[in-house]
Order: structure tokens, then C-alpha cells, then sequence
């Protein structure tokens, strides 16, 4: 299970989702960057959706991506109040999500998303 036992409890999965997103965005080409961050997280970074726009499936994807996918450069920085994992831990704990496992219905929601080809679980399917 995703208990971590650290971060903003009783955060909404879109609060901490726009929190990861305006993040990423934010420090995508910071010289922080890690050295040889692929185009795939790169073109991941640039295809989130806003937001108000984002499925709870692309919340999810994104929470899964930043926990062990093309998003883990992220998982340990901050922005000043909580690190970027404590979002993503937070978030599915709260929604009572035990793993970061795509059912094979919701395989087929982000395929159609923007998103969808740069997900590093998308190698998979």
C-alpha cells in the first residue's frame, strides 16, 4: 500500500496533482534537471494536462509516473512546503488507492490522452 506516512493529509488528488504539474513545468529545464532526463520525460512534462482539465486516470498515471516513471527525477524535490512524492503518496492514500495499477480499461482512456504515449507504463501495454 502506498502509506507512506508522510505528507499533506486530506489533499485532494487534484490539488496535488496541480502541485506535482505546476512543478515539473516549473523545473523541467532547470540546470538542476538530472543530467540525460529523456525526451520522454521531457515531452511527458510539456503533454500534462492543465489541472482543471485532468481525468482522475491521468492523475493517477502522473502520481504512478512520479512514484517509479518518467516523473522519478521529481520525487524528491520540493517546492518550499512538501516534496513532490509527499503529493503523490498523499493523494492516492487519500483516494484509498492501494497501488498505482492501471486497469486495462483505464489502459485505454490514456492511450487516447495527450499523455498517453510518453507514460513509461505505456512500454508495458
Amino acid at each position: 500500500m502506498y502509506d507512506a506516512g508522510f505528507g499533506p493529509d486530506g489533499i485532494s488528488m487534484r490539488d496535488a496533482y496541480a502541485a506535482i504539474h505546476f512543478w515539473c513545468r516549473a523545473h523541467v529545464d532547470d540546470p538542476e534537471a538530472p543530467t540525460g532526463l529523456g525526451e520522454r520525460a521531457r515531452a511527458l512534462v510539456s503533454a500534462l494536462p492543465e489541472p482543471a482539465d485532468a481525468t482522475d486516470v491521468e492523475m493517477r498515471a502522473v502520481f504512478g509516473e512520479l512514484i517509479g516513471g518518467n516523473l522519478a527525477w521529481a520525487y524528491r524535490k520540493t517546492d518550499g512546503t512538501h516534496r513532490m512524492a509527499e503529493y503523490a503518496h498523499s493523494a492516492l492514500r487519500g483516494a484509498g488507492a492501494t497501488q498505482e495499477i492501471i486497469d486495462p480499461a483505464e489502459r485505454e482512456v490514456l492511450t487516447a490522452s495527450p499523455m498517453g504515449p510518453y507514460l513509461f507504463c505505456s512500454r508495458f501495454w
